[in-house]
Formats: C-alpha cells, sequence, structure tokens
C-alpha cells in the first residue's frame, strides 16, 4: 500500500469511527474496506493492462475512492455489512 493510500485509508476510518454510528462495527468495515480495495485495484489493473509483480502488489489511493464527490466504498457499506 502506497503512503497516500496508508494516509486516505487512516482518514475513512477516523471518519467513520468519529461518525459514532450505532452499529458500526470496525473489524467489519475494516475487511469490507480492504476487500472493496482489492477488487478496485483489480479493475484498475485491467483498464491499465499491467500485471507486473509490483502493481499486483501496492493499493493505491485511487483503489480507495474517499473524496466528498466519491465514496463508493462508503456509501455502500451500511449497517448489515
Amino acid at each position: 500500500m502506497t503512503v497516500e493510500a496508508q494516509k486516505k485509508f487512516l482518514r475513512l476510518l477516523q471518519r467513520k469511527a468519529q461518525a459514532q454510528e450505532p452499529h458500526f462495527s470496525n473489524g467489519r468495515f475494516v475487511r469490507n474496506a480492504v476487500e472493496k480495495m482489492i477488487r478496485q485495484q483489480a479493475v484498475r489493473l485491467v483498464r491499465e493492462n499491467s500485471f507486473d509483480r509490483d502493481a499486483l502488489m501496492t493499493i493505491r489511493a485511487c483503489d480507495l475512492m474517499v473524496d466528498d464527490s466519491d465514496h463508493p466504498i462508503i456509501s455502500q457499506m451500511g449497517e448489515g455489512e
């Protein structure tokens, strides 16, 4: 995971923890977020047609979309996940 991706992931976790949702589950949320990052990475690699060892082992910040305008990881993670 790149340093930029680590920072984005930390911000996501902090935002979620501060939201104080009644049914928030840290472990489940982290597992689901990581799984979604991996799926997003796979889509990116297919689009880039890049399958070298480093690319396959590196999560980039773009694989974790948490900007105000783009919340796929946050918005797809409801109480039941």
